[in-house]
């Protein structure tokens, strides 16, 4: 994917990524969106932003 928006989180951060994907689709709903991981504790994140993301 060349275009779109790459954001880095894990569970401990889980309420400002949630904010951002928010405030992301209330301006850009169209564009793309990537969870990139930063250690091993982002299964929380990733499931609760692939829910906010249908």
């Amino acid at each position: 994917m060349k275009r779109g928006i790459y954001i880095t989180a894990n569970d401990r951060v889980l309420d400002h990524a949630i904010a951002l994907l928010n405030s992301i689709r209330q301006y850009d709903p169209e564009t793309p969106v990537v969870l990139i991981p930063y250690d091993d504790n982002y299964q929380i994140v990733a499931d609760t932003l692939a829910e906010n993301l249908e």
